[in-house]
């Protein structure tokens, strides 16, 4: 009877034992993903910075007028990848509307550890740069 009871025991401690290895390796797990996570943050990043006017329109010979004088609307854009341009961020933001300017434009640039995630993005005061008047000559 002794026997089979150490026996018994034996077996009980060798479980438990082996339950917390495998909690222990769950338990790495879960910081070496912690760890990975934080990683991949850290190594994202982005600036951003006003520019005053993006446009395609021609403003030869023309002045912008005051901006309570101009009628449009708040538009934005971005474009993404291996090779991604500003242009192609403004023209994502001007697509299917009327407007050829964006006016006050916030412009960010955001790297990644993973190229397809660089983005740069558009936002800004869009408008219609056909709507402003030559400036007149004295």
């Amino acid at each position: 009877m002794q026997n089979s009871t150490s026996f018994l025991d034996s077996k009980i401690r060798f479980g438990r034992i082996q339950i917390k290895t495998i909690n222990r390796e769950c338990s790495f797990v879960k910081r070496l993903s912690i760890l990975g996570i934080v990683a991949v943050l850290a190594l994202y990043c982005s600036a951003s910075q006003k520019i005053y006017l993006l446009s395609y329109g021609d403003w030869k010979g023309k002045k912008l007028p005051g901006v309570e004088k101009i009628k449009g609307e708040i538009k934005q854009g971005e474009d993404c990848g291996f090779r991604f341009s500003l242009s192609k961020a403004l023209e994502n933001a001007l697509l299917k509307s009327k407007y050829d300017t964006i006016l006050d434009a916030e412009v960010t640039h955001s790297a990644s550890m993973l190229a397809p995630f660089n983005c740069i993005a558009v936002k800004g005061f869009a408008f219609d740069s056909s709507e402003v008047q030559k400036e007149d000559k004295k």
